[in-house]
C-alpha cells in the first residue's frame, strides 16, 4: 500500500523543519452567539436557552449546569451556584415595590418599566433577584453563588437572560 502524497509532504516537512523555528501562535478563542428567534436573547456557544414547564418563563444557563425536571431551577454541578425560577401573577408596580423594599440593604442594577434586578453581597456569596413584569406577569429569578467558584460575569449572564416567555399556553 503506497502512502498518500499528502502524507509524504508533511513527513518530509516535519523532518526539514529546524529546531529553531517558532510554533505558531495558539488560535484566538472567541464568542460565538447566536440570536433566538422571536427574542431578543443572545445564545452563546456552550449555553441553552430553557423555559419553565408551565411556558412562562425563559432564562440561559450553561448547558453543563444541572436543571429539575420542570425546568424551575438549575445549578452548577459542585452546587456553588444555583438559580430558581417562577411566574406570579400580580400587578408589576406592586411587586416591584414588594421586593424592593424586602431586599434591603441591596444595590439595585436595574430599575425599569419591566425589569428589576438586584444584588446584595456578604464577603462569601452573593444573592441575586431579577423579576421581569409584562401585563400581569412577572417572572422572578433567585441566584446564589460563591464568587471563588464562579465569575460574576456567568451569573450577571443569567440574570440578563431571565424573560417572561411569549406566545406559550398557559397552565
Amino acid at each position: 500500500m503506497r502512502p498518500y502524497p499528502s502524507a509524504l509532504l508533511i513527513m518530509a516537512l516535519a523532518l526539514c523543519q529546524s529546531p529553531d523555528v517558532t510554533p505558531p501562535a495558539p488560535a484566538r478563542h472567541t464568542r460565538h452567539a447566536v440570536r433566538v428567534p422571536g427574542t431578543d436573547i443572545m445564545l452563546e456557544a456552550g449555553w441553552e436557552l430553557l423555559q419553565t414547564i408551565d411556558g412562562q418563563c425563559m432564562y440561559t444557563v450553561p448547558a453543563t449546569w444541572v436543571v429539575s425536571d420542570d425546568r424551575r431551577s438549575a445549578r452548577q454541578p459542585d452546587g456553588t451556584t444555583s438559580l430558581s425560577v417562577a411566574a406570579v401573577e400580580t400587578n408589576w408596580s406592586w411587586h416591584r415595590s414588594a421586593v424592593r423594599s424586602t431586599m434591603l440593604p441591596a444595590t439595585v442594577l436595574e430599575d425599569t418599566d419591566h425589569r428589576l434586578w438586584i444584588e446584595r453581597r456578604d464577603g462569601q456569596s452573593w444573592w441575586e433577584h431579577v423579576s421581569v413584569g409584562e401585563g400581569g406577569r412577572v417572572c422572578a429569578a433567585d441566584i446564589e453563588a460563591r464568587p471563588q467558584n464562579r465569575g460574576p460575569e456567568v451569573v450577571q449572564q443569567i440574570a440578563s437572560s431571565v424573560r417572561v416567555s411569549h406566545g406559550t399556553a398557559r397552565h
